[in-house]
Protein backbone atom coordinates (compact mmCIF):
# COMPACT_ATOMS: atom_id res chain seq x y z
CA UNK A 1 0.00 0.00 0.00
CA UNK A 2 1.40 3.89 -0.52
CA UNK A 3 0.33 6.81 1.00
CA UNK A 4 1.17 9.97 -1.19
CA UNK A 5 4.29 8.45 -2.33
CA UNK A 6 5.15 6.57 0.79
CA UNK A 7 5.46 2.73 1.18
CA UNK A 8 4.67 0.43 4.49
CA UNK A 9 8.25 -0.99 6.19
CA UNK A 10 8.11 -4.21 5.95
CA UNK A 11 7.82 -4.82 10.06
CA UNK A 12 6.19 -7.25 11.95
CA UNK A 13 3.55 -4.69 13.39
CA UNK A 14 2.48 -6.71 16.45
CA UNK A 15 6.09 -5.77 17.63
CA UNK A 16 7.02 -2.69 16.56
CA UNK A 17 6.32 -0.59 18.83
CA UNK A 18 5.50 -3.03 21.86
CA UNK A 19 6.79 -1.86 25.26
CA UNK A 20 9.10 0.06 24.04
CA UNK A 21 9.37 2.55 26.89
CA UNK A 22 9.98 -0.52 28.94
CA UNK A 23 13.29 -2.23 27.28
CA UNK A 24 15.08 1.19 28.41
CA UNK A 25 15.81 1.45 31.76
CA UNK A 26 16.83 5.21 30.84
CA UNK A 27 14.22 8.16 28.96
CA UNK A 28 13.30 7.73 25.92
CA UNK A 29 15.24 11.58 25.02
CA UNK A 30 18.75 9.62 26.20
CA UNK A 31 18.10 6.46 24.58
CA UNK A 32 17.79 8.23 21.01
CA UNK A 33 21.02 10.16 21.86
CA UNK A 34 22.44 6.58 22.71
CA UNK A 35 21.17 4.43 19.67
CA UNK A 36 23.08 6.98 17.32
CA UNK A 37 26.04 7.19 19.32
CA UNK A 38 26.17 3.48 19.58
CA UNK A 39 25.39 2.96 15.75
CA UNK A 40 28.09 5.68 14.86
CA UNK A 41 30.78 3.54 17.10
CA UNK A 42 29.59 0.50 15.11
CA UNK A 43 30.99 1.85 12.49
CA UNK A 44 33.68 3.52 10.79
CA UNK A 45 32.46 7.23 11.73
CA UNK A 46 35.00 9.36 12.85
CA UNK A 47 32.46 12.49 14.11
CA UNK A 48 29.31 12.88 15.01
CA UNK A 49 27.98 16.33 15.45
CA UNK A 50 24.38 16.97 17.12
CA UNK A 51 22.57 19.96 16.08
CA UNK A 52 19.25 21.10 17.69
CA UNK A 53 17.57 23.77 15.82
CA UNK A 54 14.30 25.23 15.24
CA UNK A 55 12.35 21.76 16.52
CA UNK A 56 14.33 19.51 14.66
CA UNK A 57 17.48 17.32 15.86
CA UNK A 58 20.29 17.10 13.22
CA UNK A 59 22.56 14.32 13.48
CA UNK A 60 25.98 14.47 10.92
CA UNK A 61 28.12 11.62 11.18
CA UNK A 62 31.26 11.58 9.08
CA UNK A 63 33.73 9.49 7.99
CA UNK A 64 31.65 6.55 6.69
CA UNK A 65 28.13 5.81 5.43
CA UNK A 66 25.45 2.79 4.66
CA UNK A 67 26.00 1.32 1.28
CA UNK A 68 23.14 0.84 -1.61
CA UNK A 69 21.95 -2.45 0.19
CA UNK A 70 22.38 -1.29 3.58
CA UNK A 71 20.07 1.69 2.39
CA UNK A 72 17.52 0.83 -0.01
CA UNK A 73 16.87 -2.88 1.53
CA UNK A 74 17.95 -3.07 5.61
CA UNK A 75 16.40 0.29 6.60
CA UNK A 76 12.49 -0.51 5.46
CA UNK A 77 12.77 -4.17 6.97
CA UNK A 78 12.94 -2.19 10.23
CA UNK A 79 11.68 -4.13 13.16
CA UNK A 80 10.82 -7.26 10.83
CA UNK A 81 12.39 -9.48 13.64
CA UNK A 82 12.97 -8.96 17.57
CA UNK A 83 16.08 -9.68 19.09
CA UNK A 84 15.65 -10.13 23.21
CA UNK A 85 18.80 -9.51 24.95
CA UNK A 86 19.61 -8.32 28.21
CA UNK A 87 20.21 -5.07 27.14
CA UNK A 88 18.07 -2.89 25.15
CA UNK A 89 21.17 -1.52 23.65
CA UNK A 90 22.11 -2.73 20.32
CA UNK A 91 18.97 -4.36 19.43
CA UNK A 92 18.52 -4.49 15.67
CA UNK A 93 16.14 -1.79 14.68
CA UNK A 94 15.56 -0.27 18.26
CA UNK A 95 17.31 3.22 17.26
CA UNK A 96 15.33 3.39 14.09
CA UNK A 97 12.47 2.57 16.18
CA UNK A 98 13.25 5.21 18.39
CA UNK A 99 13.70 8.06 15.78
CA UNK A 100 10.19 7.54 14.51
CA UNK A 101 9.08 7.59 18.54
CA UNK A 102 10.18 11.30 19.20
CA UNK A 103 9.42 12.24 15.21
CA UNK A 104 6.92 13.52 13.06
CA UNK A 105 9.51 12.60 10.24
CA UNK A 106 12.80 11.58 9.73
CA UNK A 107 15.18 12.47 6.62
CA UNK A 108 17.85 9.96 5.91
CA UNK A 109 20.95 10.87 3.93
CA UNK A 110 23.97 8.94 3.25
CA UNK A 111 27.11 8.62 0.80
CA UNK A 112 29.51 6.12 0.22
CA UNK A 113 31.43 5.75 -1.96
CA UNK A 114 29.59 5.98 -5.32
CA UNK A 115 26.38 5.38 -3.70
CA UNK A 116 24.45 8.28 -2.17
CA UNK A 117 21.13 7.83 -1.65
CA UNK A 118 18.39 9.77 0.73
CA UNK A 119 15.12 8.85 2.40
CA UNK A 120 12.36 10.08 4.59
CA UNK A 121 10.07 8.04 7.19
CA UNK A 122 7.01 8.54 9.19
CA UNK A 123 4.08 7.12 10.76
CA UNK A 124 0.51 7.41 9.13
CA UNK A 125 -2.45 5.96 11.15
CA UNK A 126 0.41 4.46 13.44
CA UNK A 127 2.19 2.55 10.55
CA UNK A 128 5.18 3.34 9.67
CA UNK A 129 5.88 4.26 5.91
CA UNK A 130 8.97 5.24 3.99
CA UNK A 131 9.82 6.81 0.79
CA UNK A 132 12.92 7.70 -1.87
CA UNK A 133 14.17 11.23 -1.48
CA UNK A 134 16.54 13.35 -3.25
CA UNK A 135 19.78 13.74 -1.51
CA UNK A 136 20.38 17.43 -0.74
CA UNK A 137 23.85 17.87 0.56
CA UNK A 138 27.26 17.49 -1.91
CA UNK A 139 30.26 16.41 -0.15
CA UNK A 140 32.90 14.46 -1.66
CA UNK A 141 33.46 12.59 1.99
CA UNK A 142 31.37 9.55 3.12
CA UNK A 143 28.62 10.30 5.99
CA UNK A 144 25.17 9.67 7.25
CA UNK A 145 23.20 12.49 7.63
CA UNK A 146 19.84 12.36 10.29
CA UNK A 147 17.24 14.59 10.58
CA UNK A 148 14.17 14.09 12.97
CA UNK A 149 11.11 16.58 13.06
CA UNK A 150 10.83 16.51 16.49
CA UNK A 151 7.01 15.92 17.80
CA UNK A 152 5.50 18.12 20.57
CA UNK A 153 6.23 16.02 23.27
CA UNK A 154 9.72 15.80 22.42
CA UNK A 155 10.58 19.56 21.04
CA UNK A 156 10.90 20.48 24.84
CA UNK A 157 13.06 17.48 26.54
CA UNK A 158 15.27 17.35 23.13
CA UNK A 159 17.94 20.22 24.19
CA UNK A 160 21.58 20.95 23.13
CA UNK A 161 21.89 20.69 27.41
CA UNK A 162 19.59 17.21 27.36
CA UNK A 163 22.47 15.93 24.58
CA UNK A 164 25.34 17.09 26.43
CA UNK A 165 24.73 15.52 29.72
CA UNK A 166 23.51 12.12 27.78
CA UNK A 167 27.45 12.17 26.58
CA UNK A 168 29.04 12.93 29.94
CA UNK A 169 26.80 10.30 31.83
CA UNK A 170 27.43 7.56 28.82
CA UNK A 171 30.76 8.48 27.10
CA UNK A 172 32.83 10.30 29.89
CA UNK A 173 35.73 8.12 28.39
CA UNK A 174 35.43 9.26 24.93
CA UNK A 175 34.83 12.48 25.53
CA UNK A 176 38.23 12.42 27.20
CA UNK A 177 39.53 11.39 23.94
CA UNK A 178 39.64 7.58 24.87
CA UNK A 179 39.52 5.44 21.87
CA UNK A 180 36.08 3.51 20.80
CA UNK A 181 36.03 0.12 18.74
CA UNK A 182 34.00 -1.04 16.14
CA UNK A 183 32.55 -4.30 15.13
CA UNK A 184 35.33 -4.96 12.91
CA UNK A 185 37.43 -4.83 15.75
CA UNK A 186 39.10 -1.29 14.69
CA UNK A 187 39.90 1.61 17.37
CA UNK A 188 39.56 5.11 16.59
CA UNK A 189 38.88 8.20 18.21
CA UNK A 190 35.64 9.91 18.10
CA UNK A 191 34.79 13.41 18.14
CA UNK A 192 31.77 14.49 19.56
CA UNK A 193 30.19 17.66 18.98
CA UNK A 194 27.40 19.17 20.26
CA UNK A 195 25.72 22.07 18.17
Amino acid sequence: MSVSGYQQFKVDMEHLMENLRDNYHIEIEEAAIVENVDNCIDERYSEINFLVNGGKLEIFMSGDGMNSETFWITLPKMAATTKESSSALGRYGWGMKICLWIANQVYIETKKGDFHGAQSWKMINGIPYWKKEQPKKILDSNFTYVAIELNDEYKAKITPELIVKTLQKFYPTVLRGAPVRNRYGEKRVLKMIVN
